[in-house]
């Protein structure tokens, strides 16, 4: 009787979204790291990453995957310390590519459309003034 009001009663789960954006709208943008299950439970990680100076929460359990919720200004940080710790997270942040120096941007002329590097002051083809 127990399990069956507990079910009905999960569908109706409002807490849980309500507190992410309350949340979202105090600490600004957050990142969510999903952990599969070691040796470390979701408190110890949260406190280890706020024993760092990284602002984190211990969320929930999903799925058997433990979720914290991290500043995204701090994310970049706790990927680091987690890794450190062989703690194995299934989403890791995106990876930027980095920019390529010494390239430089090509724009387009407005009289006849060549394409010109910045540093030159009038079109190769029409002799138009930039």
């Amino acid at each position: 009787m127990i399990d069956r009001f507990l079910t009905i009663g999960a569908t109706f789960d409002w807490i849980s979204p309500a507190l992410s954006v309350i949340d979202e709208l105090l600490f600004g943008e957050l990142y969510r790291f999903q952990i599969e299950p070691c040796r470390y439970s979701g408190v110890e990680i949260a406190r280890a990453l706020r024993k760092k100076n990284v602002n984190a929460k211990a969320r929930m359990v999903v799925d058997g995957k433990i979720v914290i919720d991290v500043r995204m200004k701090d994310a970049v940080k706790a990927q680091i310390l987690l890794n450190t710790w062989k703690v194995p997270v299934l989403n890791p942040l995106p990876r930027k590519r980095p920019r390529r120096s010494g390239r430089k941007r090509l724009y387009h002329c407005k009289h006849c459309g060549t394409r010109y590097k910045q540093w030159r002051n009038k079109c190769s083809q029409c002799g138009a003034p930039m």
